[in-house]
This record gives structure tokens, sequence and C-alpha cells, in this order.
């Protein structure tokens, strides 16, 4: 019985000092930052625009997104729900537009422990276009911040770039 309770003790002892330590990198961590990641896509700017702006077709090529579902408010904003696989969805609304050039998209951080904005720049290039998305945003806890410090920032627009790739790739041969 002893050595049972000095197992269990040792065990929640490190289990608690783990979570202190990265409860304490994630402190160390700034609350906001700025990602960027770029991939180069082999079709034209018109196609990849058409792509990044057709949100409800997202899901069949983005694993990370199992659902959209739209909803224009009464001031006539225009909300893109995306669903993930653990059904947490997250708002998104376009600030900015120029057609086949750059699309600002913020996320609506009502209640929300991060935010931000992702800027997408697109530029032709021989062969193709240059994409590239810029990432502004703020992480407020510091656990998640020592999380998403750690497995990279840039992790999530690097999983959208890479399903993109793929994505009109596949649709170019």
């Amino acid at each position: 019985m002893y050595r049972a309770i000095r197992v269990f003790t040792l065990i929640a002892g490190s289990f608690g000092a783990l979570l202190l330590a990265v409860y304490a990198y994630g402190i160390g961590q700034p609350l906001e930052h700025t990602a960027r990641a770029s991939i180069k896509i082999p079709a034209p700017p018109a196609v990849v625009w058409a792509a990044i702006t057709d949100y409800s077709s997202m899901p069949s090529w983005w694993p990370e997104v199992k659902n959209i579902t739209e909803e224009t408010r009464g001031d006539g904003v225009r909300i893109t729900w995306n669903e993930d696989s653990h059904g947490n969805k997250i708002g998104f609304i376009t600030k900015q537009e120029a057609k086949e050039k750059l699309l600002v998209r913020e996320i609506l951080s009502d209640g929300q422990p991060f935010g931000g904005t992702w800027t997408y720049e697109l530029s032709a290039v021989d062969g193709g276009t240059l994409v590239t998305i810029t990432e502004k945003g703020f992480i407020t806890p510091p656990v998640f911040r020592a999380i998403a410090s750690l497995r990279g920032l840039d992790t999530t627009m690097k999983s959208y770039l890479g399903a993109l790739e793929k994505h009109l790739g596949a649709r170019q041969q």
C-alpha cells in the first residue's frame, strides 16, 4: 500500500511539474505573433483564387476542416464557419479582397482563446502561382502559446498550403 502511494505521488508530482514547466514556457512566449508560409502552386492565379475563395469545397481537399456553413448577418457581414474533426466551429470573415492578388480573412475571436488574420498574397511566377500566407495572431492562454510555439506557429498554414497544392496539382493533370 505504501509503495502504491509513493508511485502515485511520484506520477502526480511529475505530471504537475510538466504542466508547470509548459505553463512557464508559455508565459515566456509573446501574446501576439506573426508567422509566414509560402508555396509555388502549379496553377495560374485565377485557378488558385477560385480554390481559396470557394469555402464550401474546402472540406473536400483540406482534411483539417470537416464541414463549412455560411451565415449572413443582418448587417450584411458574411461569416464562414469552419468545423474541425472535434466539432469545434470557428468563424471567419473577409476583411479585404483584391481578386487573384490579395485576400485577408479574420477569425471571429469572440470567446476564443486565439484570433487574428490570415493574409493570402498571390503572384504569378513561371509555371504557376506563388502563394504566401501571413498570420498575424494572438494566443491568450500560456499553455496554448507553449504548444503553438513548440509545434510551430506556421504548422496550420503549411498544412493548408500542402493540401491546396495537392488539390490543384491533381486538378492540373
